[in-house]
């Protein structure tokens, strides 16, 4: 049950990550927030470097936990899963 349960939590940050970048465009602040004002601004260096910066987080996030849920749980699981 653990391996499942942590498979889930990680899943769980995951999404975390995606949904705190829109709930900050929509006002709830961070990086949403950020990258909001500098589009509204014109700031077109910082506007890229934030896109890239949260594509990166993104993909990092997402790659370790994939890796670390197949450790967990197996391979066969997480290819039965998706």
């Amino acid at each position: 049950v653990l391996p499942n349960f942590m498979s889930y939590t990680l899943l769980r940050i995951e999404i975390n990550v995606r949904i705190s970048t829109i709930m900050g465009a929509v006002g709830g602040g961070g990086i949403g927030e950020e990258l909001k004002l500098s589009i509204s601004r014109g700031f077109g260096a910082k506007t890229l470097a934030l896109v890239l910066l949260l594509f990166t987080t993104i993909f990092i996030v997402d790659q370790f936990s994939a890796w670390l849920r197949r450790k967990l749980v197996g391979e066969q699981a997480f290819l039965m899963s998706a």
